[in-house]
């Protein structure tokens, strides 16, 4: 997995070998999801941050009539929820695809 972080960063910049693996040290725990889950749910408000290893992830958005419309998909070694950080309540779930 690290090795596959290091190669998502080196596209972004130029990071030394030392802040790839301190970025890599940073990441905990492993979660799996079916397809359908919800990673984040609308309305809640997340303490961490999300860096989808593999699969695709949809971000869902509740319209006015309860239907539900995909408005992002996340590929690999995106970080899926960061933006959260900036809402303090997420106005759209994430949702495993």
């Amino acid at each position: 997995m690290e090795a596959l972080i290091g190669v998502k960063l080196y596209r972004l910049g130029d990071l030394s070998n030392d802040d790839r693996g301190r970025l890599a040290g940073l990441l905990t725990g492993r979660r799996r999801a079916a397809a359908g889950e919800a990673l984040v749910e609308e309305g809640s408000r997340p303490t961490f941050s999300t860096l989808l290893i593999s699969g695709f992830v949809g971000r869902i958005s509740t319209l006015a009539d309860g239907g539900r419309q995909i408005t992002a998909i996340r590929v690999p070694l995106d970080f899926i929820d960061l933006h959260g950080f900036l809402l303090k309540t997420m106005d759209h779930s994430l949702v495993a695809l």
